[in-house]
């Protein structure tokens, strides 16, 4: 499965550490390996249709998956507190 990520996303990821950073990027493409495989640090996300979030320490990664044409799509990425403002 092939992981993307929307503008806003790869905005949030060059104002975060490098660290972190290649954190997100490297989680994200285990969880496009399996995106049903079950994980405490993962979530549905209410009101988005196949939409997730996955818990990166302080950090939130939401993202939706595709399976018809096999994309995960990254579209927002922010500290725990802001992210679902």
């Amino acid at each position: 499965m092939e992981v993307r990520y929307t503008n806003s996303a790869k905005r949030s990821l060059r104002r975060i550490s490098a660290n972190k950073a290649k954190s997100v990027i490297e989680g994200m493409k285990d969880v496009a390996q399996n995106p049903f495989a079950t994980d405490n640090n993962r979530a549905p996300l209410q009101g988005v249709e196949n939409g997730f979030r996955k818990r990166f320490g302080d950090l939130r990664v939401l993202y939706t998956v595709d399976t018809k044409v096999r994309i995960l799509e990254v579209f927002k990425i922010g500290n725990r507190g802001e992210i679902y403002k």
